[in-house]
């Protein structure tokens, strides 16, 4: 069962780093998913000088009701460990540290990726934290 898109309103885009080329510069897989909830005040510090952004954000993706694509075509999303064994990464995409997440003209990098899943062994929501690059 999948929770109320109303509660995931946004899209974001999730670069996967493929590699680098000839310069050195990184190769990056572009993802467009919709119908996540991204949260940018999360980890905000309130003092006595009024609340500071530390420049983390909260995404939480619906496994149940995941939409992805690139450029018209579907991609699916694999473990981490599949994602590296595929000579052809075209269809599918992954979330691992490091990697970026574009969101509202920002950027942010990955840094810890947690699986929500009380009663089954697949995940049913994926919690992704990323800080602002």
């Amino acid at each position: 069962m999948r929770s109320p898109r109303f509660l995931r309103p946004h899209s974001i885009t999730i670069k996967n780093k493929l590699g680098e080329d000839a310069q050195g510069d990184a190769i990056y897989q572009d993802t467009t998913v919709k119908h996540v909830c991204v949260d940018v005040s999360y980890g905000i510090h309130q003092s006595q000088k009024g609340v500071q952004s530390s420049g983390s954000c909260l995404i939480v993706f619906d496994m149940n009701d995941l939409v992805a694509y690139e450029g018209g075509q579907k991609r699916n999303y694999v473990p981490l460990q599949d994602f590296e064994q595929r000579e052809d990464k075209s269809g599918v995409f992954t979330l691992r540290p490091d990697d970026l997440i574009e969101y509202r003209n920002k950027i942010y990098t990955i840094v810890e990726i947690a699986d929500i899943n009380p009663q089954k062994d697949e995940p049913t929501f994926l919690e992704v934290i990323a800080n602002e690059a």
